[in-house]
C-alpha cells in the first residue's frame, strides 16, 4: 500500500494535467475495487488470501486512494 501510494503521489505531475477529473475518480475506485472484494471475502470466509494477493491488491490499493483523494480535493477546492 505505501510503495503504490508513494508511486501515486510522484507521478502527479505527470498525470494531472492530462486526466479529467471524472477519469481520475473511475480510474481511483477501479484500483481500490480488487482489495474491497478481497478484504469481504475473507472477512465472510469464503477464501483465504495468500501473500502475492495481498501485495497485488495491496498495491492497487495504495494507488487508487491518492486518486480518490486527489478528485475530492480538486471538487472542494475547485
Amino acid at each position: 500500500m505505501y510503495f503504490g501510494g508513494l508511486l501515486a503521489i510522484l507521478s502527479f505531475p505527470v498525470w494531472s494535467g492530462g486526466i479529467t477529473l471524472g477519469h481520475t475518480l473511475l480510474i481511483g475506485l477501479l484500483l481500490i475495487t480488487p482489495a474491497g472484494i478481497d478484504g469481504t471475502t475473507q472477512m465472510f470466509g469464503s477464501r483465504e488470501s495468500n501473500n502475492k494477493l495481498r501485495v497485488v491488491t495491496g498495491l492497487f490499493l495504495g494507488l487508487g486512494i491518492p486518486l480518490v483523494c486527489w478528485w475530492g480535493l480538486r471538487v472542494i477546492i475547485g
